[in-house]
């Protein structure tokens, strides 16, 4: 069968990663992927995908009759027997090419990401995704609670929860031998104590927060050193504001580093203050390698904290002030450290290997053939 995933820019993100490690387990199961992306540009991701077997095509979506032509014309001409949305950006009129091309396909939509829409925006989704659901018979998808939520009672809109999934085999925890040498790698030294972040440069990821968090324990914690992995619009700025705090050597931008394991395996914590999250694979990520994540406790990131135990963490309310503690905590007090690595990556096995969600994906994607 033939299964088209559909995206925008192919970028270091969830769906992107999640495709990344799934590729081997839909191949064993006579699946031919194709990825589209629909974004302005391919995207630096796309050698990962190529090289776990997907087919790549780039078309631009636009309002323009020359782009919509070429789309149909694709949908016409591969006759998908799935297709996989998880752009939230044109997704309906996917949907209609998905459908009218073929009318056995099997169409999966993945909610990703808490959308807070307002005014006809937020009422001309509401459309879209009733008649998606009634008349079109998709598969609808949120990837955690705090997103179905969202589409329940923002968007009318019920769905089947699907957490997502992570390659616990490959982002396992490191062993000293491989810590050291991949500090020695990236620059650091092996004494630092490394809280590491990770995700685009703008204001909903909130990297300031974890500026004014470092520069506040910086005489209680002489050895702390921030481990930023991250482009974006506002990547300057977080520049900028760094050397106005005097942080130029304690906070390593590193840009894009293609091996996002490096950074976990490089960190002693992990540290996220998004404001709101779909669900934050890079956390589960980090967990998986043993790291404990220090959160906000919002939409998003308060889903990752099961049965409200702060296993493998702590959740904190969204002031950065209120980074401090647990931060300080962990750098100082090794034996909790220690606790909270083994309670993550315990959590990422029982909750984010892939085996169990990717066998739910292929029953719905066979259920016509």
């Amino acid at each position: 069968m033939k299964l088209l995933n559909v995206l925008y820019e192919l970028r270091y993100s969830g769906a992107e990663t999640m495709l990344e490690s799934a590729g081997s387990f839909f191949t064993d199961k006579g699946i031919e992927l194709s990825v589209l992306a629909t974004g302005p540009n391919l995207g630096p991701f796309a050698g990962n995908l190529r090289r776990k077997g997907y087919k790549l095509a780039h078309i631009v979506l636009a309002l323009r009759m020359k782009n919509i032509y070429l789309m149909m014309r694709f949908y016409f001409k591969e006759k998908f027997d799935a297709v996989h949305i998880y752009v939230e950006k044109g997704s309906f009129l996917h949907i209609l090419f998905a459908r009218i091309s073929n009318p056995h396909c099997v169409i999966v939509r993945s909610y990703v990401d808490v959308y807070l829409l307002n005014g006809h925006k937020r009422w001309r989704r509401i459309i879209e995704r009733f008649m998606a659901r009634t008349i079109l018979n998709i598969v609808s998808i949120s990837i955690g609670p705090s997103v179905y939520e969202c589409e329940k009672e923002r968007f009318k809109n019920p769905t089947e929860i699907l957490l997502d999934w992570i390659d616990t085999d490959f982002y396992r925890p490191p062993n000293l031998e491989e810590k050291i040498e991949i500090r020695k790698k990236i620059g650091l030294d092996e004494k630092s104590f490394v809280i590491s972040t990770v995700g685009t440069c703008n204001p909903k990821k909130n990297h300031i927060a974890i500026l004014n968090a470092v520069n506040r324990l910086k005489d209680k914690n002489p050895d702390l050193i921030l481990l930023h992995r991250g482009t974006g619009p506002d990547t300057e700025f977080e520049i900028q504001n760094a050397e106005e705090l005097s942080l130029k050597d304690r906070v390593h931008f590193v840009g894009y580093i293609e091996n996002i394991r490096d950074v976990y395996w490089a960190s002693d914590i992990f540290v996220l203050t998004s404001l709101y999250e779909g669900l934050g694979n890079v956390t589960m990520e980090a967990m998986s390698c043993g790291l404990p994540v220090v959160l906000y406790d919002v939409e998003g990131t308060r889903d990752l904290n099961f049965e409200k135990m702060n296993k493998g963490g702590f959740w904190v309310k969204p002031n950065d002030v209120e980074l401090d503690v647990p931060i300080h905590l962990l750098a100082n007090d090794q034996n909790m450290r220690k606790k909270k690595s083994v309670e993550a990556r315990t959590v990422a096995e029982e909750r984010f290997d892939l085996t169990q969600p990717l066998s739910w994906l292929v029953s719905k994607y066979k259920r016509f053939t």
